[in-house]
């Protein structure tokens, strides 16, 4: 595996032999550590990007000497766990950036305490603090007139159209994350029985497989679709094709996010559909033990998380209010 950053400028004239030798024995360690997570613990490629880009921003605080005492050495340094969030928070990143940041490395420091005993500055340490935002969901005309907008777009073929229409309407109606959407195999759809098998959803060890179900208006849309699809003579494993034969990539999606929130006029993102599937599944009156397991989410509390009360609930209940 490549290592995840350069190795150590020849011209950082402040670092001792020491230091050197440190940082490399780390740099070497760390691309051990991101063998060990792929292909031992089968961590999913976004999850070893987010290691890298950690030990990467982790790597240029230990060569900042801005804010060290004097003559500190970089073995030392690796302790300073508190001065490493204030620096990434004074540059402006956000408080969800830099825990994430910070609970990123933390295996890194576990992987070196087990395999070569090395001192865990993790010990005691305490996570940054950060207020969660609430889901950003859309009401149902929004999302209805999300699919209008792909269902109306002037795409050049008819296959274009019905992919874009099924690929926004399984996020919608199935709550499927973006990498699960486009990890989909034709395979793994069956109107038939009515399910949608995701794969290596999110989770520790590279996630955990689920079953989705299909609701009336998404097997509608999924029939057509899969109609086109045929009609076309698309044959790669991948359901969602492109004119290549081959799977859609993010860029492609991204590209396609973008030409509907114009045509539709309304801002959204492909996780603000996914937060829509759950809030509008509550809403529905569907349990929130069932919601999250259709959301494929590991904890409870998350789901509860999208109990959100709209304006016009509040409206509608408050003429229920009795005082005998």
């Amino acid at each position: 595996m490549r290592p995840p950053v350069k190795t150590l400028e020849a011209s950082s004239s402040f670092v001792t032999e020491d230091d050197r030798v440190f940082l490399e024995r780390l740099d070497d360690a760390h691309r051990r550590f991101l063998d060990h997570a792929q292909y031992l613990l089968n961590h999913s490629r976004v999850t070893l990007r987010t290691y890298k880009s950690a030990y990467a921003d982790f790597r240029r605080f230990l060569l900042d000497r801005a804010e060290d005492p004097p003559r500190m050495k970089l073995a030392s340094k690796t302790y300073l766990l508190d001065t490493w969030i204030l620096r990434n928070r004074k540059r402006g990143l956000s408080a969800i950036t830099t825990n994430t940041y910070w609970r990123s490395l933390r295996p890194f420091f576990h992987f070196l305490e087990q395999t070569e005993g090395f001192s865990n500055p993790y010990h005691g340490a305490k996570a940054p603090s950060f207020r969660l935002p609430l889901p950003k969901a859309l009401k149902a005309p929004d999302l209805l007139r999300i699919l209008e907008a792909a269902r109306n777009y002037p795409w050049p073929t008819t296959y274009q159209r019905e992919r874009a229409v099924a690929l926004f309407g399984t996020m919608i109606y199935a709550g499927l994350r973006r990498s699960e959407l486009l990890s989909l195999q034709f395979a793994d759809v069956n109107l038939s029985d009515g399910t949608i098998l995701v794969r290596r959803g999110k989770g520790r060890f590279g996630g955990k497989d689920r079953t989705g179900y299909v609701c009336p208006e998404l097997r509608a849309i999924l029939t057509t679709f899969l109609r086109e699809r045929a009609r076309a003579g698309f044959t790669c494993p991948e359901l969602f094709a492109s004119r290549a034969n081959r799977g859609l990539s993010v860029n492609q999606l991204k590209r396609f996010t973008i030409l509907i929130r114009r045509a539709s006029g309304v801002w959204f993102t492909p996780h603000a559909l996914r937060h829509s599937f759950v809030t509008m599944l509550l809403r529905s009156g569907v349990s929130i033990n069932v919601a999250q397991e259709l959301a494929g989410h590991a904890s409870l509390t998350t789901t509860a998380g999208y109990l959100r009360v709209w304006d016009e609930d509040k409206k509608a209940q408050i003429g229920r209010l009795r005082l005998q």
